[in-house]
């Protein structure tokens, strides 16, 4: 596996709710005391900041888990602008809550040494940035300690979820419990029917990933080829072809191989392909001679 895969594959495998379940205590508040720090900045007439730190604090902390707050807590957290490449140690899923701001909330995750604890603070505002609305809703669910129960509910939790990113945690959590096909195929084929195009993507893309980690089988390219079929917008489609092309890279079962080519053999006779997927099709068929 190259790196570039296993950093595209960071949106599969950890969120908001990997970090939850390692944390010691979880806040969350508006700031207060909002000042940066810059430390670097671009060259030229008129210099602007590349990279810098936040301070602030949560004066009447907001208890997630764990302890209440007996006072105040601060944070730091460092920052830098966009046009700069994306720091590698930050994880995918942080970088969707994006700068803090003076009239943002914050949540605050505390790990390690509970006398010192390490704190990641987590930019939290409205809408799909509510991390802490996120959180208020998985955490009694990754504290069931019953593998079957906690399944149970990640499982009624997609239907009910408030957001995207809460049905993307869920699905998450289900593959790190081994779900089995039996259980999950029913709640994945309900949320691959969603208009919602980009839930489309992240869902074919996870059982994608699945596969590709030696999960679920036939069962997941069966899914993946049928689900390819019935797209009908060409660049979920284009997503898609490219996901069953990693997938024949990674795998090798001929079964499977069989599985998803059959999928694409039928797409092709159903009516003429958009440039972009065609040339997918030409690489896969130069990659896998005789496949198609």
């Amino acid at each position: 596996m190259t790196k570039h895969t296993e950093g595209a594959d960071q949106i599969y495998a950890s969120g908001p709710e990997s970090l939850a379940a390692g944390a010691l205590t979880i806040f969350a508040g508006p700031v207060s005391g909002y000042t940066t720090h810059i430390l670097t900045t671009s060259k030229g007439d008129a210099p602007i900041p590349l990279t810098w730190i936040v301070s602030g604090r949560i004066d009447q902390p907001h208890t997630l888990k764990g302890a209440p707050a007996k006072s105040a807590i601060e944070f730091v957290r460092q920052e830098r602008a966009t046009v700069l490449q994306a720091d590698p140690s930050v994880p995918e899923w942080q970088l969707e809550y994006d700068h803090l701001a003076p009239e943002d909330h914050v949540t605050l995750f505390l790990t390690g040494d509970p006398a010192q604890p390490l704190i990641a603070a987590i930019p939290s505002g409205r809408g799909p940035r509510d991390l802490a609305g996120l959180l208020s809703e998985i955490l009694p669910i990754l504290g069931i300690q019953d593998s079957a129960e906690q399944i149970g509910a990640w499982l009624y939790y997609l239907g009910i979820a408030r957001s995207d990113e809460g049905r993307k945690a869920g699905l998450r959590a289900l593959l790190r419990l081994n779900v089995s096909w039996t259980k999950f195929g029913p709640a994945i084929e309900f949320l691959i029917g969603s208009p919602n195009s980009p839930m489309r993507s992240y869902v074919f893309g996870l059982v994608t990933f699945a596969g590709r980690k030696g999960k679920f089988g036939l069962d997941a390219a069966a899914f993946l080829s049928r689900h390819f079929v019935k797209e009908t917008d060409p660049r979920v489609s284009l997503g898609y072809v490219l996901n069953l092309k990693m997938l024949l890279a990674f795998t090798s079962s001929g079964a499977l191989k069989a599985t998803i080519a059959d999928g694409l053999r039928y797409r092709a006779s159903s009516g003429p392909l958009p440039p972009e997927i065609a040339e997918q099709y030409r690489q896969i068929h130069a990659a896998h001679p005789g496949l198609l």
